[in-house]
């Protein structure tokens, strides 16, 4: 849809001037959520429900209040899942997915698989493997607060370094 100061009505054309700048700095809607029908049951403290349900629907997902048959996803904790909260939603084929997934599909512009962002998905605990051509071995502790290097004795290393 176009929007324009003339279809903002009555407000004043300051007004509608930042309306429209605020809307043309906004990431253009995708699809990539296409066929997706979420509910947001919990997040994390740190991330608003508000955040990730704007996110969804940017991205072409249909959000709802309240599991029914035609829901694909829900967002929720490790807590709900313990608690058997969503044992019918898997029964029905409803994929339990972290509030990253959302997000991080969001940031990426591509739909990321839901295996790779379950409810337990923190990228504060996440680790990127990778292999270098340094001898040795990095590995950080979660809080980054101490590192180490162990030598190997041979010409390939990997390092572990927090995503």
């Amino acid at each position: 849809a176009v929007v324009s100061t003339q279809s903002l009505g009555g407000l004043s054309s300051l007004y509608k001037k930042n309306i429209l700048n605020a809307m043309r700095k906004t990431a253009p809607p995708t699809k990539i959520f296409g066929g997706v029908t979420l509910v947001v049951k919990q997040a994390k403290p740190e991330v608003p429900v508000s955040e990730i349900k704007t996110a969804a629907r940017r991205n072409g997902a249909v959000v709802k209040a309240y599991i029914d048959r035609t829901c694909t996803h829900v967002v929720c904790s490790v807590k709900e899942v313990k608690e058997g909260n969503m044992e019918q939603a898997v029964k029905q084929g409803v994929k339990l997915v972290s509030c990253y997934w959302v997000l991080m599909s969001d940031e990426q512009k591509k739909r990321l698989s839901e295996q790779e962002y379950s409810p337990g998905y923190d990228p504060k605990r996440a680790l990127n493997i990778s292999v270098s051509e340094d001898v040795e071995v990095a590995a950080v502790d979660i809080d980054n607060t101490q590192s180490e290097q162990v030598p190997l004795g041979d010409d390939n290393a990997f390092s572990l370094d927090p995503v």
